[in-house]
């Protein structure tokens, strides 16, 4: 980056303990694919944005900023298996042709969840080049620090030039984009997309069993609350279609939630752990004087209702938690269904 552009860049705290020149300095060498996707332009046209990004991502940064950060990143490491249906099933109606030299933008990515999952399901060489968005910049660095290509931005104002990308995809979060700013968001993605490129937005049904989840769990135990409005199927098209893109489709995936261990009552707790780790559910943490089964017994209590609720979501004959076996391991397993549409730009 020349010496103009590093001093324009030089005084933009971009992330914690760096300001945007390092950032770029660093990717520029770490993950070229990326940097010669950036659009410098936008990023000097945009300063406001950086002046507010800390504002408007405290859900997903530290303790120390309100967030539910820590627990998150954790969890999403620690279990990089436990959406692997639903993920897996993501990328084939994204790229039903495979990802082979295929460029993606994971708009929400947090700490970089989607590149985690498909590295682990996906031979080398049918593996698209994901890279990690989110607005968090503890979520980006600590991506980054995991060696994924990332970058720090807001879903409504993206970073990467013009007809960069293969594909974008918006999941596991997209209720967090603000409704006004909907629009705007997808807007952002036909501009990145090069002609041809599909969109892929997930989220769940608007008072379906899973959104009343979110809404009902996360709003009672959380730090956080979960004021998020989801979406409804005709909602979901209508924004598509109103930011330019073509061969819109709607349906629904089933996209479980699901833990191993060595036994039954041990993929019990290991799915309460993950749930109450991944949403943050402080209000259900064990206390000092609380450790044990019997916690978790007590939190099982509390979620089942919800979970018998859940397997009504359209997700067949399931009776809600389904506890299952392979090869000696034991499974536990959350249903929910979301809700995926796609959009191509026009050729």
């Amino acid at each position: 980056m020349d010496n103009t552009l590093h001093q324009h860049f030089a005084d933009i705290e971009y992330l914690p303990g760096a300001t945007a020149a390092d950032y770029l300095d660093a990717c520029r060498v770490k993950h070229p694919a990326l940097y010669a996707r950036l659009s410098l332009d936008r990023m000097r046209a945009n300063r406001a944005v950086f002046q507010q990004i800390d504002s408007m991502s405290t859900t997903f940064e530290g303790t120390d900023k309100g967030g539910r950060g820590e627990t998150y990143r954790q969890t999403q490491v620690r279990y990089p298996l436990a959406r692997t249906l639903g993920i897996k099933s993501l990328f084939d109606i994204l790229m039903p042709d495979g990802g082979s030299g295929k460029y993606i933008l994971d708009v929400l990515g947090g700490n970089g969840t989607l590149t985690r999952t498909m590295r682990l399901v996906t031979p080398p060489a049918d593996m698209p080049e994901i890279f990690t968005g989110d607005s968090a910049g503890s979520m980006v660095t600590d991506a980054l620090a995991r060696g994924f290509p990332a970058v720090r931005q807001l879903a409504q104002s993206l970073l990467l030039a013009d007809r960069t990308m293969d594909g974008v995809i918006f999941a596991y979060g997209t209720h967090h984009v603000p409704v006004p700013d909907r629009l705007t968001a997808l807007t952002e993605a036909h501009r990145i997309l090069r002609p041809g490129g599909r969109v892929l937005v997930q989220d769940f049904v608007e008072n379906s069993p899973t959104a009343r989840w979110y809404s009902e769990v996360l709003e009672k135990y959380t730090l956080t609350g979960h004021d998020c409005a989801h979406f409804t199927e005709d909602g979901i098209r209508t924004l598509l279609e109103d930011a330019g893109f073509g061969n819109v489709r709607v349906t629904k995936v089933y996209d479980p939630c699901v833990v191993w261990a060595d036994s039954a009552d041990e993929a019990w707790v290991e799915l309460l752990k993950y749930l109450v780790d991944l949403f943050g559910l402080e209000g259900l943490r064990p206390k000092n004087d609380q450790q044990g089964h019997d916690h978790w017994r007590m939190v099982r209590e509390i979620l089942s209702p919800y979970a018998e609720y859940l397997a009504g979501d359209d997700a067949g004959q399931l009776d809600s938690i389904k506890l299952w076996q392979d090869n000696g391991r034991h499974a536990a397993e959350l249903p929910r269904v979301a809700l995926v549409a796609t959009g191509d730009r026009p050729a």
